[in-house]
């Protein structure tokens, strides 16, 4: 089943927040692929964390409290952590890798990404990512900028998306302007 940006009513999630941020119109590329499974896996966790369902527990470990997330984003590194408490480096390590391909299909659904078919050396086929059809990326951008430039006070959200672009080390990149959507 296909589906369009309006039929997405779910609110997105910090994983896919952080996936626009870190994608590069100009280039059609995501800043950070190195690392990005560990800042995707840290956009879970702060997810969860902010929807009440992580906790710490003993020895600098993290656990589950609550019932699971309903986000089927987020539900599998719920389980992961529900089966035991676990350090923070061992969670990342365990749910980050998996989170790239899903995060860009749900910013492909919502229209804040296009794929775009092409061909490399006109042989293979590819796919280009270019920037979609809304202004989601800008107004995150905005926020973001408003927080670390202007010192405005962030929501809890906007201060995780923040503190994950610092981590991914690519803050200076991910936050530069970019051209408005095609049209």
């Amino acid at each position: 089943m296909t589906t369009t940006p309006s039929e997405r009513p779910d609110p997105p999630t910090l994983v896919e927040d952080l996936l626009l941020l870190l994608f590069q119109p100009a280039s059609g590329t995501v800043a950070g692929e190195n690392t990005l499974f560990y800042v995707l896996g840290g956009a879970v966790l702060a997810d969860l964390a902010l929807g009440d369902h992580l906790t710490t527990a003993a020895k600098g470990r993290i656990s589950v409290v609550g019932s699971p997330p309903p986000d089927g984003l987020l539900r599998p590194a719920w389980d992961h952590l529900a089966e035991k408490p676990r350090g923070v480096q061992t969670a990342l390590a365990a749910i980050g890798p998996t989170l790239r391909e899903p995060g860009l299909q749900r910013l492909v659904a919502r229209g804040d990404i296009d794929r775009q078919p092409r061909k490399v050396l006109g042989l293979f086929r590819s796919t280009a990512l270019r920037e979609g059809r809304t202004e989601r990326r800008a107004r995150l951008l905005a926020d973001v900028r408003q927080a670390l430039v202007d010192g405005v006070q962030p929501t809890a959200r906007v201060a995780a998306l923040a503190a994950l672009l610092s981590a991914s080390g690519t803050l200076r990149s991910s936050t530069a302007r970019s051209p408005g959507p095609r049209r």
